[in-house]
């Protein structure tokens, strides 16, 4: 079974456990999604099935992670920036 099977599948289960259409369900699988996206959902997430303390700990995790990147978050910024501009700044003569 192809992931986007395995993920349809699940979808279309949790849709009907859950009565929510498809079109509003949405899953993502947290060990490999981005810092921002794990931070977010687990930030405002609730949890539906499972342990408390897993849960928690991926919730300590995906902060612990988010506030680490900051750094890296603003330096991408700065980069882009600067990047920015120097095109504009060409674009500009």
């Amino acid at each position: 079974m192809s992931d986007f099977e395995l993920y349809s599948q699940l979808l279309d289960g949790l849709s009907t456990i859950l009565e929510i259409p498809y079109e509003k369900t949405d899953l993502s699988d947290l060990d490999n999604a981005n810092i921002l996206l794990r931070y977010e959902i687990t930030r405002s997430g609730i949890l539906l099935y499972g342990n408390e303390l897993d849960y928690l700990e991926l919730k300590s995790f995906a902060f612990r992670d988010y506030i680490d990147a900051g750094k890296l978050n603003d330096l991408e910024a700065l980069l882009i920036s600067k990047r920015q501009r120097m095109i504009s700044d060409a674009l500009a003569c």
